[in-house]
């Protein structure tokens, strides 16, 4: 994925978890959460929780549906290349 699709999938990934899970804080960290989409969705999912001031070891409902959020994404990225 070059870096400018990263940027559009990140900033699409992080509008829709504001606006349907209420993750708001990533938007201010988008470059952070990009660098990790090369590390899977638990670890995008991980951060999103970390950023908000949350524990993902303690948030584990919370984690599995931003993980679910950026899988969405991340498989859409997969199926348009």
């Amino acid at each position: 994925m070059s870096s400018s699709s990263g940027s559009v999938v990140v900033a699409r990934m992080l509008t829709e978890l504001c606006e349907q899970l209420g993750y708001c804080a990533a938007l201010r960290q988008a470059s952070r959460v990009e660098t990790l989409l090369a590390k899977g969705a638990s670890a995008v999912a991980d951060a999103v929780l970390e950023i908000e001031g949350l524990n993902p070891q303690y948030e584990k409902q919370q984690c599995a549906a931003v993980r679910a959020l950026v899988e969405k994404h991340l498989r859409r990225v997969d199926s348009a290349a």
